[in-house]
């Protein structure tokens, strides 16, 4: 398990626009979920439970002075390095910056995202098992409310496509981006020594997936359909109800 320790990036750098007003004055991953509990506050002690007090690395931009002063991150403080990004929602440079340092992959969340316990640690599992493969978790969801859309052969994904809502507004069941990835260090070396460009700002799903889509390098993992992403007022209500039934352990 140390081979994870300040090799984990929760994404948080982005603006959460689908929840204004809400997150003019509060970052999405701060907004609570119980009295003492933000998304990433709930999620940092998942893995704190799983894997021991490992550092952990959070990207800020949009009201970033909010995370260092938030209530819920107080007690977890000493395990996390804060990585300011520039412009909202950059990942790709802040990863880049934290790959040079470490000679292991990286675990990554994006941090809306409300889990269960036992599907992190399965996941955990898997790359541990070998942390030599590249994978992205996968859940199913129905082509019309799907955002992103993913071919899968032979364990592999095939092709990968996000960026609005999939063609084809039907009710079949398609696999879909999760939000949980894990890149190994041959992986990340060969695709930061490409010398391919990339802008401040630039963001894994646009670069780095596709790169490894295309060199096949990409390992599909199903994700169980347990999982909240915060993209709505009313997923923000419905993860805090079942948050308080104690619907995710």
């Amino acid at each position: 398990l140390s081979t994870l320790d300040k090799n984990i990036l929760i994404l948080s750098a982005g603006r959460g626009e689908r929840l204004s007003p809400l997150t003019n004055f509060i970052p999405k991953p701060l907004l609570s979920l119980s009295i003492h509990e933000s998304i990433v506050s709930r999620l940092i002690s998942q893995l704190n439970s799983i894997l021991g007090d490992q550092i952990i690395n959070l990207n800020i931009s949009h009201l970033a002075t909010s995370f260092l002063t938030d209530i819920t991150l107080l007690d977890k403080r000493k395990h996390i390095i804060f990585c300011w990004e520039p412009t909202l929602q950059g990942s790709l440079r802040t990863l880049q910056y934290l790959s040079q340092k470490s000679q292991s992959g990286f675990l990554i969340f994006h941090g809306d995202l409300v889990l269960d316990k036992e599907d992190i640690e399965s996941f955990i599992n898997k790359i541990l098992l070998d942390d030599r493969k590249s994978y992205l978790a996968c859940h199913t969801r129905s082509r019309s409310r799907a955002r992103s859309y993913v071919i899968v052969k032979n364990s592999l994904v095939e092709s990968f496509y996000e960026g609005g809502l999939v063609l084809g507004a039907t009710d079949e069941q398609v696999f879909v981006n999760s939000g949980i990835y894990y890149f190994s260090k041959t992986d990340l070396n060969s695709f930061f020594n490409s010398k391919r460009e990339f802008e401040v700002g630039s963001e894994i799903t646009v670069h780095l997936l596709p790169f490894l889509t295309q060199n096949r390098k990409l390992h599909f993992f199903q994700w169980s359909g347990h999982r909240i992403s915060i993209d709505s007022q009313s997923a923000l209500e419905e993860a805090r109800q079942s948050v308080s039934r104690g619907e995710f352990n």
